[in-house]
């Protein structure tokens, strides 16, 4: 005696998060690109000017999206799939959790600028690299 079957197609949920992942890389090597662009010729040195905090925030953000968005490809795409399904939301739910991935970044970067800033503002002579301090390395 046969088995009666039922005809269902072949689930493949890995395929839906496809697209996460292409525009989640490609979005991190056209940051890449920026982040190269706007660093050439920059000084590399101790003291390096910041410059306003809108082109710090700039470079900041393309910075650490070329660098965390391949890493959370795993997760968006796990998340992707779970809102295919139902479980996730609304239909942009992906993106706001890329976006909330990003932006403590942001924050983390645009007050690391202020103390930055405000540090440089008082003029502590301590931390000049042309005084040969203890922790300056020898010319």
């Amino acid at each position: 005696m046969r088995a009666a079957t039922t005809a269902r197609p072949l689930a493949l949920p890995g395929l839906y998060a496809v697209p996460v992942t292409v525009v989640l890389l490609a979005a991190a090597g056209a940051c890449w690109i920026v982040t190269v662009a706007r660093m050439q010729g920059m000084d590399m040195g101790p003291g390096t000017d910041l410059g306003g905090l809108g082109w710090f925030a700039g470079v900041w953000v393309t910075m650490m999206a070329a660098m965390m968005l391949p890493s959370l490809v795993p997760m968006a795409s796990a998340f992707a799939i779970g809102e295919r399904d139902g479980r996730a939301g609304s239909p942009g739910a992906t993106t706001l959790f890329v976006l909330g991935y990003l932006i403590p970044w942001v924050i983390a970067g645009v007050v690391a600028y202020g103390a930055i800033q405000g540090i440089r503002g008082l003029d502590p002579g301590f931390l000049a690299w042309t005084r040969r301090g203890r922790t300056s390395p020898a010319p």
